[in-house]
């Protein structure tokens, strides 16, 4: 209603143009005028393709014509074509949000709806491809997938490299929330010559609480395509396996395990395997391709930050931020201090969050670097630096500073910038100061001595 109000000129025109397409369309009957249930105008029409009669509905939103009008079908649960979106039954038709424009009327999607029918009917019969317009982001075609196993760069890599001879000993971390199921390959092979997949050991570790951990296999298995795309039965799995000569384990009993299957090509099935006492099942996971080929994120130059070591003093608001900043850019090697615990009162500028609270910051902010560097070498000192310590402890740790081949001051206090400072220029080693101050106002200052 409140497009009629807002927007009565362009409505007008937009029923003459149904009217003038209807007067001259033997296809298109029943123009009736409404309204949803949220108010947005509506218009109920009918298709005929091929003497079948398709009920529509074109619906015209309140920001209309700045947001695009769609049609669907007036039945909810009718599905006329593969290019319509399940979640709504809208029609993807020639013109969409992506290359939406204010000029495209009500006419042209009735019209647009009426060709994709047309495509739907005679398409296969003449051997027509419908037109698309279709390109899905991975994010859009994961949405509504619960269970994802990710490809990793390290698992392509180490695939690769195999010999695809004989079943290869498989480690799986899977991490939960509420809204997804994520797998990732820890480890490949035997414990013995085992080959890690660059994954962060607080996933890796079945000991720890950050994830769900399994083992299993890699089955090389050039024909598991020909297998049901759904499968729910762990027996059909082994069977399968079984009859190819590829059922990794000694026995015919059912088992609780990961598998991955791979064929000649590297394109791979993951399956979950469960057996307990409700039931012997198997579940499919949505394989996430991560591999980034020829995608550079970090510059050249980057690389030489691997082989440096920074030392950060005091691990607040600013201190947190650089520290994963710099693991980021490809820093591993770190030497953190700090004598503060994590509080609910630091959430508000601190880089760490719930998850670490009560915990060291030297120790929080170490695991989180890891979570981005699994390899990061870090050495965390739970100290008060300009403070009553001991000083032998004091004297270990400033050699430990002047060591690095940067120092960053991120207490914002005169005591800490002064001896930091001394030691700096004493040892020629490149010195960073900042602060934050109140109502998250902050600055950082530099020096390189001569």
């Amino acid at each position: 209603m409140r497009l009629l109000l807002e927007q009565p000129v362009r409505m007008l025109a937009e029923t003459r143009g149904l009217d003038a397409l209807a007067a001259t369309s033997d296809w298109l009957t029943k123009l009736q005028w409404g309204l949803t249930e949220a108010n947005d105008v509506r218009v109920d029409f009918d298709l005929t393709v091929n003497n079948k009669v398709h009920e529509a509905v074109l619906i015209f939103p309140s920001l209309f014509p700045q947001a695009p009008a769609y049609v669907r079908p007036r039945n909810a649960d009718e599905d006329w074509s593969a290019h319509q979106y399940p979640s709504t039954g809208t029609l993807c038709l020639e013109w969409g949000p992506d290359n939406w424009h204010s000029d495209v009327t009500g006419a042209d999607l009735v019209t647009s709806t009426h060709k994709l029918l047309i495509y739907e009917k005679f398409g296969p019969v003449l051997s027509v491809v419908t037109p698309s317009r279709h390109e899905l982001t991975l994010g859009q075609r994961l949405r509504g997938k619960v269970l994802r196993f990710l490809i990793t760069q390290q698992l392509q890599a180490a695939l690769e490299a195999s010999l695809r001879t004989t079943p290869l000993p498989l480690a799986v971390g899977t991490l939960y929330n509420r809204t997804a199921f994520v797998a990732v390959a820890t480890q490949l092979g035997h414990d013995t010559a085992p080959i890690y997949l660059g994954v962060p050991g607080e996933i890796a570790d079945p000991s720890a609480s950050r994830s769900w951990v399994r083992n299993g296999w890699v089955i090389w298995c050039h024909e598991w395509a020909s297998l049901p795309k759904s499968i729910t039965d762990q027996a059909v799995v082994r069977d399968f396996l079984k009859s190819k000569d590829c059922w990794p384990w000694p026995s015919d009993e059912l088992q609780s395990g990961f598998l991955l299957l791979a064929d000649d090509d590297l394109q791979l099935r993951p399956i979950a395997l469960s057996s307990t006492d409700e039931g012997n099942t198997a579940v499919d996971y949505f394989p996430l391709d991560c591999t980034d080929k020829g995608q550079i994120r970090q510059p050249e130059r980057n690389e030489a930050l691997a082989q440096k070591k920074v030392a950060i003093v005091g691990l607040g608001s600013v201190g947190s931020k650089v520290a994963l900043s710099l693991a980021r850019s490809g820093l591993k090697r770190f030497l953190l201090i700090d004598d503060d615990i994590l509080k609910p009162s630091n959430l508000t500028r601190n880089q760490l969050d719930w998850s670490s609270m009560g915990y060291d910051k030297v120790d929080a902010v170490e695991n989180a670097i890891k979570l981005v560097q699994s390899d990061a070498d870090v050495l965390c000192r739970t100290f008060r630096f300009a403070g009553q310590e001991s000083s032998a402890s004091n004297t270990i740790l400033l050699e430990q500073i002047a060591a690095c081949d940067l120092v960053v001051d991120a207490t914002a206090s005169p005591k800490v910038f002064s001896s930091l400072a001394a030691i700096c220029t004493r040892r020629k080693v490149p010195f960073v100061w900042g602060g934050g101050v109140r109502w998250g106002h902050w600055g950082a200052h530099g020096s390189q001595p001569a």
